[in-house]
């Protein structure tokens, strides 16, 4: 007889992007404490066949959300009745014996408010930058929005987030302290091999990331292209995919395109990141920015802008610079740090440590271990 224990994984990610990045996370992590393990994630189509194999050949449970939960249509989402949807699939639907429920979204509070009136533990991970504003219905039923969360503290539900900031934002969304509704910090870990730049005198500045309104690739553009009209050695490289790419590709003149290029996406970030001399990270909004602790794990000096949870990942002065979004200042410290390649591998070296110590994966399991598992190690 089988008395492993059961834990259901639930993750809404539709592509590829920080969600989807942290289920696998996750679900490695979940797979390694060896207990029987049920996914139920958007569709098939969300994992790559060698992905979707690793989860079949472990052992994993897969099945699949109904489409009209995740719908956009603006009908559903004006009147929020996919989100209604949402909750009444959690606590309705996800009933079966599991010891933990554990929810892993960046996309909706009303996927944590089911569940956990079974009496099941419950385990709610917002690990991106919680955005938008309460619809009018939801400001008018807040008092008894909040005291339905404070019920489900106090019923073995867990909240996790990645950032001090992050924490803040949904606590002044729910408009809960502490001390009704517990949120533990807990950052994503680093999970790219640690290396040297392969020669230090690079001069690309390197960005990783969707080119989308909140990583902010116009201002990118605009600190590219005064850069390059100050120095005729430095060079910007974007890795990634968007909504706005053709159209920041058509703002960068024929004469800067070899120096200024949108190159797609790329599987292989370390060996980007090797051949960088710094990164810049100019988000509008950051939960906590693991390509930046990705690049400070390849001791590269970090420019980042003053939202979200950055400045927490980067120590200005130290680790790096924290910008507000001015192009001048940007281009300052950038230019700084590519014509002062002494002050850019101290920063980076300190980077490196930083991460070593703050985003390890071993650090990140023991916290995940208390917190999911009462401190039993894998």
């Amino acid at each position: 007889m089988d008395k492993r224990k059961a834990y259901l994984l639930l993750s809404d990610f539709t592509g590829y992007g920080g969600t989807k990045s942290y289920f696998l996370l996750l679900s490695d992590y979940l797979i390694r404490k060896q207990e029987k393990l049920q996914v139920i994630l958007a569709s098939r189509q969300v994992l790559t066949d060698p992905e979707y194999n690793r989860l079949k050949e472990a052992g994993v449970r897969i099945s699949y959300l109904r489409g009209f939960l995740l719908s956009k249509k603006k009908i559903l989402s004006r009147f929020r009745i996919n989100k209604f949807f949402q909750f009444l699939y959690l606590l309705f639907v996800v009933n079966g014996p599991y010891e933990k429920i554990i929810v892993s979204t960046g996309h909706s509070f009303y996927f944590l408010t089911g569940a956990w009136i079974w009496g099941k533990k419950f385990c709610y991970i917002q690990h991106t930058y919680p955005q938008g504003s309460p619809s009018g219905f939801t400001k008018y039923i807040s008092g008894l929005r909040a005291a339905w969360h404070k019920s489900m503290a106090k019923r073995n539900f867990t909240f996790i987030t990645v950032s001090q900031e992050a924490k803040r934002v949904v606590q002044a969304l729910l408009k809960l302290e502490d001390s009704h509704f517990p949120i533990s910090v807990v950052s994503t870990p680093c999970t790219v091999s640690p290396s040297r730049p392969s020669a230090g005198y690079s001069n690309t500045i390197v960005t990783i990331g969707h080119l989308e309104k909140w990583k902010n690739p116009d201002f990118w553009l605009q600190v590219a292209l005064s850069a390059a009209g100050q120095s005729d050695d430095v060079n910007f490289v974007w890795a990634g995919t968007g909504a706005l790419m053709e159209e920041i590709s058509k703002k960068i003149p024929v004469t800067l395109q070899s120096r200024i290029r949108l190159v797609g996406y790329v599987e292989n970030v370390s060996e980007l990141l090797s051949s960088a001399a710094v990164y810049f990270q100019p988000s509008l909004v950051e939960s906590q920015g693991i390509s930046v602790v990705e690049a400070m794990a390849c001791s590269l000096p970090c420019v980042v802008s003053n939202r979200g949870g950055l400045p927490e990942s980067v120590e200005d002065g130290v680790t790096g610079f924290v910008i507000d979004p001015d192009v001048e200042e940007a281009c300052g410290k950038l230019l700084y740090l590519i014509n002062n390649k002494l002050v850019a591998k101290r920063m980076g070296m300190a980077g490196y440590a930083k991460c070593q110590r703050s985003f390890s994966l071993a650090g990140w399991e023991q916290q995940m271990d208390r917190l999911l598992f009462n401190g039993q190690e894998a």
